[in-house]
C-alpha cells in the first residue's frame, strides 16, 4: 500500500492530460501510486499515457461512458493508497506538494488535509486576454485546524465554500472514505463529485487541517466544467450532459435550471439525504439559492448571449411558489442584478476585448477588495503551460519559505 493515491479521472482531454500526469510525476516524494481512469475517450489519452507513464502508473479504461459521478467512483475503487486525492485532468500539482503532505501527516494527527490553489487559464481559454497567465494570491504557509460544522455550515448555505476540502484541493484518509462507504453505499453521489466528497467527508471528521500554502493550480480551459466555460458555447456542463442520461437532474431542488448553483444544492441535498443523522442540523440558504440562480441565468445572457426567455419565465414561476418574504427579498435582489446586468452588458465587451480597460478593471478590483492578488504573464516569467506554471509557483512558495 503506497502512503498516497494521485488520482486522474479524464476523458477525451488528452491534450490537458499530458501536463496534469508530468506534475504528478515529477514529485520529490515517492511513495505514492497515480490511478488514471479514461472515461471510454476516443481520442489519444492511452497514447500520452503510454508514452509519460512509469511503474508507478495504473491506467484503466472503462467500458463505456460513465457520468463524472460514477467515473470519480470507478477510479477511487482502483487505488489502494492509504492517503487518497484527486487532480483534474485540467490542473497541475506542484513538485512539493507529496512531500509537504508527507511532513504534515508523520507530524500532526489528522484525517483529511486541504491546502490553498492558485489558477492558471491555458492557451484556449475562452478569454484570449487572460491565456497563459496564473492568478497568484497571497499566501501565509501556516497550518490550522478548522473546524467541520462551521465550515459544512457554509457550504449548505453557498458562503465562502473556498475553504471547503473537495478531494480536488485536498486528501483524505482512507478510514474516512470507508466509513462513508460503509454508510452510504459510495463515496461520490449527486451531479457534482466534489462537493458530495466535502459534505460527506465534513460530516464524519471533527476537524480538518488547513495549508495556506498553494500546492496545486486550478486550470480553466475551454473543456472546462467548472464555472462557464462550456455555457460560452451554449452547452450545459459536461457533467449534466454526462448524468442526463441516466436519471432526472433536479429532484430536490425547486428551480430545473441549468446553473451551477442548482448543480451544487442539488448534490448536497443529495447526500443530505443519504446522511440524514449526521446532516440534520444542516439547511439550504434559500434566499441565497434563488439570487445564486438568478445570478448565472443573467450571466448567461449578458456574458453569452443565450436566449433564456423561457429559464426566466420558469424561474418566476417557482419564486411565484416561494413565501412572501423570500418573494420580496429576492426581488428586490432581482432589480437591482438586472440594472447591473445591463450596464455589464454594454461594457463588458468593450473592457475585455481593450487590455488596458481590462487590466485597469483588475487594478480597481484589487483596489476595491483591497487584494493581493498577482498576474502573472507567462511570457514574462517563462512558462508556457500549466506544468510548468506548476513548477514556476513552486519556487516562488520556496522562496517565501527562507
Amino acid at each position: 500500500m503506497p502512503l498516497f493515491s494521485i488520482v486522474i479521472p479524464t476523458r477525451n482531454r488528452a491534450h490537458l492530460l499530458r501536463y496534469a500526469l508530468q506534475s504528478a510525476l515529477s514529485q520529490t516524494f515517492d511513495d505514492y501510486e497515480i490511478v488514471i481512469s479514461d472515461n471510454h475517450s476516443d481520442d489519444n489519452t492511452a497514447q500520452v499515457v503510454k508514452k509519460l507513464s512509469n511503474s508507478q502508473v495504473k491506467y484503466f479504461k472503462t467500458d463505456q461512458v460513465l457520468s463524472m459521478t460514477n467515473n470519480w467512483e470507478f477510479a477511487l475503487s482502483k487505488a489502494s493508497g492509504e492517503w487518497i486525492t484527486f487532480l483534474c485532468d485540467d490542473d497541475a500539482m506542484c513538485p512539493r506538494t507529496l512531500e509537504k503532505l508527507g511532513s504534515i501527516i508523520a507530524n500532526r494527527p489528522t484525517s483529511v488535509i486541504k491546502w490553498a490553489r492558485d489558477t492558471y487559464y491555458h492557451n484556449n481559454c475562452y478569454e484570449p486576454i487572460l491565456r497563459n497567465k496564473l492568478i497568484h494570491h497571497p499566501f501565509t504557509n501556516q497550518i490550522v485546524d478548522i473546524d467541520s460544522r462551521t465550515q459544512l455550515a457554509m457550504l449548505f448555505e453557498r458562503r465562502e465554500d473556498g475553504n471547503a476540502p473537495k478531494m480536488l484541493n485536498s486528501c483524505c484518509h482512507r478510514e474516512v472514505i470507508n466509513k462513508i462507504v460503509r454508510q452510504v453505499g459510495r463515496f461520490f453521489l449527486g451531479l457534482a463529485p466534489d462537493y458530495s466528497a466535502s459534505a460527506a467527508m465534513l460530516a464524519v471528521v471533527d476537524s480538518y487541517t488547513y495549508i495556506d500554502t498553494p500546492l496545486m493550480i486550478g486550470g480553466i480551459a475551454k473543456e472546462s466544467s467548472g464555472g462557464f466555460a462550456r455555457y460560452a458555447r451554449g452547452e450545459m456542463p459536461f457533467a449534466l450532459l454526462e448524468e442526463s442520461q441516466e436519471y432526472n437532474l433536479f429532484g430536490n431542488v425547486p428551480l430545473q435550471l441549468p446553473v451551477q448553483t442548482n448543480i451544487m444544492v442539488e448534490t448536497l441535498l443529495k447526500v443530505k439525504e443519504a446522511m440524514p443523522e449526521l446532516l440534520s442540523d444542516v439547511n439550504i440558504c434559500w434566499y441565497r439559492y434563488f439570487i445564486l440562480c438568478y445570478e448565472e441565468l443573467m450571466d448567461l445572457k449578458s456574458i453569452h448571449g443565450m436566449n433564456i426567455s423561457v429559464m426566466k419565465k420558469h424561474f418566476r414561476s417557482v419564486l411565484a411558489q416561494q413565501s412572501l418574504n423570500l418573494r420580496v427579498l429576492v426581488g428586490v435582489y432581482m432589480l437591482r442584478t438586472l440594472f447591473s446586468h445591463i450596464i455589464r452588458t454594454l461594457l463588458r465587451p468593450i473592457i475585455n476585448r481593450h487590455p488596458t480597460l481590462f487590466h485597469l478593471k483588475l487594478l480597481i478590483r484589487k483596489l476595491l477588495l483591497q487584494s493581493k492578488i498577482k498576474i502573472v504573464d507567462g511570457k514574462i516569467a517563462d512558462f508556457s503551460n500549466i506544468f510548468e506554471a506548476a513548477q514556476y509557483l513552486d519556487r516562488l512558495v520556496s522562496l517565501k519559505e527562507r
